[in-house]
């Protein structure tokens, strides 16, 4: 009885088990070595003729040129000494370590940051890019709830959580994140959930990396700027939007360090979906900003409110 339950249990191992009698024989193979990694022809043959044991390493190698890692235990049956080969091929899809660090390789690689997390809302993958997104090392952020790193305002905030919980995605967002050691960051993302089986078992949100286009984009608008203002003076009567405004950053003339880098944080804040309280003295441009401002953003075709 012990003995067959000995064997369904090794049958059940994602791994190779070899079983060889004293005498070199091969006497079992498991259903994973059968199935899996088609070792059907050494079976009642001897071990040696198809593997050698690199002691010095703990591997062994295949005449398939094939490299294992491996240990292995002693057992008696009916009076007689079995040797227990438990292995794990070292370049295998078929073994979970080797195709988990595939997967990995695979997703560091991403332009898009991956943030991922399990139904107890605990973070399971953080790759390279969200790294350099969100300017936190993974070391960390992995095996951290998600409520211990971000700063969520309300329950409405947990969109993992509540992902996991409906089972349906939340599409191109756009909002501030704020790590609880540091400043916020807008990010734009997607949130997916991870169904198996029916049962939603964890959530990942895809967010891009926006600074480099951001950036090309408000070199592309400082040229297109400096060419207009360069051929021509455009009054308020001759630029006559139909959204009630009469200014975009193609009028603020001027390229000076301090002046461009002001249009590019006015051009940042044009995405925030809150109101912009800009703050004075009278004849410095407030008017000017705030109409640039509103036909840089998304809401660009409705009507400027002052």
């Amino acid at each position: 009885m012990i003995e067959n339950s000995l064997y369904d249990i090794l049958d059940e191992l994602d791994k190779d088990v070899i079983i060889v009698e004293e005498t070199g024989v091969v006497k079992w193979i498991n259903r994973f070595s059968t199935d899996i990694s088609k070792l059907t022809e050494i079976k009642d043959k001897i071990f040696s003729d198809f593997f050698s044991e690199d002691y010095a390493n703990g591997k062994l190698h295949s005449i398939r040129n094939e490299t294992y890692s491996y240990s292995t235990y002693h057992i008696n049956q009916n009076n007689k000494s079995l040797r227990v080969y438990i292995m794990s091929n070292d370049y295998s899809f078929d073994n979970y370590k080797v195709r988990d660090y595939c997967y990995s390789q695979i997703i560091d690689k991403f332009y898009e940051g991956i943030l991922a997390s399990d139904i107890n809302g605990k973070i399971v993958i953080f790759n390279k890019q969200a790294e350099r997104i969100e300017g936190q090392d993974a070391s960390q952020m992995l095996n951290k709830k998600l409520s211990e790193v971000y700063f969520h305002k309300s329950d409405d905030d947990k969109e993992h959580e509540m992902v996991i919980k409906t089972q349906k995605p939340l599409l191109n967002q756009y909002k501030s994140f704020r790590i609880s050691s540091g400043e916020g960051k807008y990010l734009s993302y997607s949130t997916y959930p991870i169904i198996k089986d029916g049962k939603c078992i964890a959530a990942y949100s895809e967010s891009r990396n926006e600074e480099i286009t951001h950036e090309l984009l408000s070199q592309v608008i400082e040229l297109k700027r400096k060419f207009r203002s360069g051929i021509e003076q455009r009054t308020n009567n001759e630029l006559n939007l139909s959204n009630g405004t009469t200014f975009s950053f193609d009028n603020i003339i001027g390229d000076s360090e301090i002046n461009t880098n002001l249009i590019r944080e006015a051009q940042t804040m044009a995405r925030i979906d809150r109101n912009i309280l800009i703050i004075g003295e009278t004849g410095i441009g407030k008017e000017v900003f705030a109409q640039s401002i509103h036909n840089y953003g998304d809401r660009r075709k409705e009507p400027f409110v002052p």
